[in-house]
């Protein structure tokens, strides 16, 4: 059984041109693309949720890792909170910076989520839209949370948005077409063992890769736990609502005592 897993995990690399390290080639103009329906009205809900339950102080200081194109960051920002924001991407950083939201920024360094460039100096890390699982290592996703552990100060609190891979086997769409403007954009979905992963095809021309962990709610707990934070709270939606095995998201918040 083992033998014939793998050799289908391998045969869906070698057809779909998967690469263990897609995070370097795909975020740039094209994922902004691809994802420009994930808005800043989609990041406020879970931007007042993290408010409301962590709570954040004005005096806190916030690092967002993997913040992308900072639409998150940037409403912390703009409510007066010093935040930070990391990400692989120079592309994704340059985009923050050049779509202000009244002026109001927060600080942008390039970095690897992996190798933060920060003491314990944080009152407060998240990790939001699911920017956790991307490793094909075991040891390199683990790597990621003790980082997150690592730069929060005693008392620092943690929030973490990942997916729910029970939602997302249930609902899992093999292949779906649409536009964006002048692009047509192709997406195949599959999951092989406990990795679900996505070829995104632009104008027949261009294709990129995307692959995840599927973590259970058990297993994200466990590697929070294990990376010296408490997890106290979690919820299954943006909107507040309360964890079900249906729900389409896994928002954990975790305390380092």
């Amino acid at each position: 059984m083992k033998t014939a897993l793998k050799k289908l995990w391998s045969g869906m690399l070698n057809k779909d041109g998967y690469k263990s390290k897609w995070y370097k080639n795909w975020f740039g103009e094209e994922y902004l693309t691809v994802y420009a329906h994930r808005n800043l009205i989609e990041a406020k809900k879970l931007v007042d949720l993290i408010k409301k339950e962590l709570p954040l102080k004005k005096s806190d200081r916030i690092l967002d890792i993997a913040c992308g194109n900072a639409r998150h960051a940037k409403l912390l920002a703009r409510n007066k909170h010093l935040i930070f924001g990391t990400d692989l991407s120079l592309t994704l950083l340059k985009s923050a910076m050049c779509h202000n939201c009244n002026h109001v920024f927060p600080f942008l360094i390039q970095s690897d989520m992996r190798y933060l460039p920060f003491c314990n100096c944080f009152d407060v890390a998240l990790s939001l839209f699911t920017s956790f699982g991307y490793f094909r290592s075991e040891i390199m996703n683990q790597q990621v949370i003790i980082e997150f552990a690592r730069i929060l100060r005693p008392g620092g609190r943690l929030a973490i948005d990942f997916f729910n891979p029970e939602f997302v086997m249930k609902t899992l769409e093999p292949v779906s077409e649409r536009t964006s403007g002048k692009l047509k954009i192709k997406e195949e979905r599959w999951i092989v063992e406990n990795r679900v992963y996505k070829k995104i095809t632009i104008n027949q021309d261009k294709t990129f890769s995307e692959s995840v962990r599927l973590y259970s709610l058990d297993e994200l707990s466990e590697i929070i736990s294990s990376a010296g934070l408490k997890p106290f709270k979690i919820f299954g939606e943006y909107d507040g609502s309360a964890y079900k095995h249906d729900s389409s998201r896994m928002i954990l918040f975790a305390l380092k005592e």
